[in-house]
């Protein structure tokens, strides 16, 4: 039984989004997705702050007519157009990407409560160049809080237009938080393959971009927070903080 309050909430857009997409889009899907349980009142809250208008601001995020993720602060395709990704869960029609609810949450929450400027975000990372030749994949990190604002986001941008304070990569639930950075420590201190492929992308996203830091989010509010250092000419994970005071933006911290 779905309760009451921001879950409660949460489901109500849930179901308002489903009921224009379903036909649509789905329309041999009947059932509508749920509120997964993972999800706390918290987060669904800072959800429903992703896509709702916050005095002049338009949302952080909507969900289109097609079932579709949009936002300014995502970079758009390699034509200029904006980019698109699934919210309904493209294998299992009727559930939700439980990692996409933790995302949006994120977004909104580094905003609201650690003071991040809009302009100073972005959502699923660019591909990232240094003198022209493309050194990271598109989408090798889920959240740049970048150093300085940009207004404007391209397909491709600079490495120097890009440099991150905090890299941030969400995962579904604390457990495949806690292989992701079990797999990314084996890999920086003997080269050992990961046992997913596409988590060594975020090993090269620090080792690229070398942020001051790198936090994992998953439901359940679980925020995990590291340093990050060089170690042998390289940069890599550092110690994992205790608390998260170091996450909070400061103008003055920040390069002009």
């Amino acid at each position: 039984m779905i309760e009451g309050g921001p879950i409660g909430d949460l489901q109500t857009f849930i179901d308002e989004r489903w009921s224009v997409v379903q036909p649509r889009v789905y329309p041999d899907v009947a059932e509508g997705p749920r509120v997964p349980s993972e999800v706390t009142p918290g987060e669904a809250a800072y959800f429903l702050a992703s896509v709702g208008v916050r005095g002049m601001q338009t949302p952080l995020f909507r969900i289109d007519d097609e079932g579709r993720k949009r936002s300014d602060r995502m970079p758009p395709t390699a034509r200029g157009a904006p980019r698109g990704y699934h919210f309904f869960d493209e294998i299992d029609k009727n559930h939700l990407r439980l990692e996409t609810i933790v995302e949006m949450a994120a977004m909104a929450r580094l905003q609201l409560e650690f003071g991040w400027p809009r302009e100073h975000l972005i959502c699923e990372s660019p591909i990232v160049t240094r003198d022209g030749a493309d050194v990271l994949h598109q989408d090798a990190l889920d959240v740049l809080l970048l150093e300085v604002g940009r207004a404007e986001l391209a397909w491709k941008m600079p490495i120097t237009a890009v440099r991150p304070w905090v890299g941030v990569e969400a995962k579904a639930d604390a457990k495949l938080l806690g292989k992701l950075f079990d797999g990314m420590r084996a890999c920086q201190a003997s080269g050992a393959p990961h046992s997913v492929t596409s988590d060594h992308k975020k090993c090269l996203a620090i080792a690229k971009l070398q942020p001051r830091l790198f936090l994992g989010v998953a439901a359940g509010e679980t925020w995990r927070l590291f340093t990050v250092v060089e170690r042998d000419g390289r940069a890599v994970l550092g110690d994992e903080l205790p608390d998260l005071n170091d996450l909070h933006f400061s103008p003055t911290a920040k390069p002009a």
